[in-house]
């Protein structure tokens, strides 16, 4: 038996609701709003607005860490994947301990993002939903210096070549606070931040440094 024209409709905006991506979620609620009371439109239309608060470039709360909720900027999405980075740092600490030459993949802080702060942060149905991530350490050109190995991880921070793609002007990285890149500086015992301005503060920062902030970063699917 053919569908009707309703029918196609609604199966049409099923469809791109189940793709998430911010357009399509658009298109998709104005066709359910179209339809008005048919099938489920009003609850899906209310679905379409929770994942449209995703939308590239809004602040959304995710998670909470000592008893507050943790703000974040969307800055990308692939279909129902989004790419978040917190407002501002999450907790100040050494990119290391030790002041020695210790890369991102073997680093104190990678340590705390992937088990105490995810721990402390999500619940375990949001633990469930954060994607594993390939990060590239590659060497920076400049200094010539090892970044170690490339890592898988759930929560990570940022090399100075994804923040640029991602954030690339100084009013979108300053938030008076200094926080830390994933890559090394001019030397092995100093890994590259972000000044307080949002200016990049390339020749690196003593990695045991405690007073330096961390923005975390996460792709979760929703």
């Amino acid at each position: 038996m053919e569908m009707n024209k309703t029918e196609m409709r609604y199966e049409e905006a099923c469809q791109m609701q189940k793709a998430a991506s911010t357009l399509k979620l658009r298109a998709a609620k104005e066709i359910f709003l179209e339809l008005g009371d048919y099938e489920d439109s009003a609850k899906r239309i209310a679905e379409c607005d929770r994942l449209l608060e995703f939308a590239k470039g809004s602040h959304v709360n995710f998670g909470f860490l000592n008893g507050q909720p943790l703000s974040w900027t969307v800055l990308d999405e692939k279909g129902r994947n989004r790419l978040l980075i917190a407002d501002k740092a999450v907790a100040f600490m050494p990119f290391n301990k030790d002041r020695d030459y210790t890369p991102w993949s073997h680093s104190t802080l990678r340590y705390w993002l992937n088990k105490d702060f995810l721990e402390q942060a999500f619940t375990l149905k949001e633990r469930m939903g954060l994607l594993v991530t390939m990060l590239d350490n590659h060497a920076d050109p400049r200094w010539e210096i090892e970044n170690g190995q490339d890592t898988k991880d759930k929560c990570f921070i940022f090399n100075w070549q994804e923040l640029e793609r991602y954030m690339p002007t100084v009013e979108e990285r300053a938030n008076g606070e200094w926080w830390w890149l994933r890559g090394h500086g001019f030397g092995k015992l100093c890994m590259q931040a972000i000044y307080l301005d949002g200016t990049f503060y390339h020749i690196g920062v003593n990695k045991n440094s405690p007073e330096i902030g961390v923005r975390p970063a996460i792709w979760t699917r929703l």
